[in-house]
């Protein structure tokens, strides 16, 4: 069995929860009503869906990389994030399949942006005194935003998935 395969249900299950709470986030923005608690649970659906792309992503890198490259979540974050993960398969085991992931990742693309406004949300997260503070306007994160990334996301691991080359 290849690495991927044994990824692949944490991927797709990563991706459906993403994509889920990004109709959610649709759902409620149909309903607007304009007050603050209509915007501040729109807001924790979109954040709920960038941290499930992020886990998808995170997923994918695992599933791609040399085994002997694979970090926990932990670790990945300390040491540079999932480029830096990349860099460091690449560096020991270069392949088209990784220069594509490492591409997605870094080049101008949605899943780059994604992977920014994520970074962006934990550091404000890290900065609130309040741990249940909800602060809409130091981000704006948009479901139509989400759906996108999680389509990005599919299509990339997809891709992966036609190299059919055994991790």
């Amino acid at each position: 069995m290849s690495r991927e395969s044994s990824y692949s249900g944490s991927i797709n299950q990563a991706l459906y929860f993403a994509r889920l709470l990004a109709e959610q986030g649709q759902l409620l923005e149909q309903t607007n009503d304009g007050g603050q608690f209509h915007g501040q649970q729109l807001q924790c659906y979109c954040e709920a869906s960038l941290d499930a792309l992020h886990r998808s992503l995170f997923f994918l890198v695992q599933a791609t990389i040399p085994k002997d490259d694979a970090a926990d979540s932990g670790s990945a974050i300390a040491s540079g994030g999932l480029e830096g993960m990349l860099d460091r398969a690449l560096q020991n085991q270069p392949s088209q399949v990784l220069q594509e992931l490492a591409g997605a990742l870094r080049q101008t693309t949605p899943i780059s942006a994604m992977l920014q406004t994520y970074r962006r949300l934990w550091q404000i997260k890290a900065r609130r005194v309040k741990t249940d503070e909800i602060s809409m306007a130091e981000i704006h994160l948009s479901p139509s935003d989400c759906l996108l990334w999680q389509q990005e996301i599919t299509q990339l691991h997809t891709r992966i998935r036609e190299h059919g080359v055994e991790y």
